[in-house]
């Protein structure tokens, strides 16, 4: 096989499987380890729809270098690639795990003054006028708005 062949790293598909195995001096761990990140890596970046230069960008190691090292053509020092790799994936594995354990924004709720300013607004909807809608900032006016809106044909909003 041609190890001087680029691969194509501007699609976002999945990737191909690596040309070849590395030359790691025996050390059958760190071919064990090279093959379970480039396996997950793969996974992990048709999963995010990123392609080669995305995830060596996020990694923070050269284009050139993931992608050698990706292929098994890299003659560097694949140990410190691969713990690279490695704490990557485990760095962002660990923020999705966090961002999946923060609390949900609730839905709309109907407080007071939303209950209020929906009924405004259905009288400004049924009569021949408009409606303005004054409160003190931070009540909820923009979101009733937009809540009445969702549920309600022919309803413009304009914020001044």
């Amino acid at each position: 096989m041609n190890a001087h062949v680029k691969q194509d790293t501007s699609s976002t598909g999945a990737w191909a499987t690596p040309k070849q195995s590395p030359e790691t001096g025996g050390n059958t761990e760190l071919l064990k380890r090279w093959r379970a990140a480039t396996e997950k890596v793969a996974i992990f970046a048709a999963q995010n729809g990123w392609n080669k230069s995305e995830v060596a960008r996020r990694a923070d190691i050269a284009v050139g270098t993931f992608s050698g090292w990706y292929d098994g053509t890299y003659e560097g020092r694949y140990d410190t690639t691969t713990t690279k790799i490695e704490n990557f994936l485990t760095s962002t594995q660990a923020a999705a795990d966090a961002a999946m354990a923060l609390p949900v924004e609730p839905a709309f709720i109907q407080s007071r003054c939303a209950r209020e300013l929906f009924e405004t607004f259905t009288y400004a909807q049924m009569m021949p006028t408009i409606a303005i809608a004054t409160l003190v900032s931070g009540l909820g006016k923009t979101r009733a708005a937009e809540a009445y809106r969702s549920t309600r044909p022919h309803v413009f909003i304009v914020t001044l």
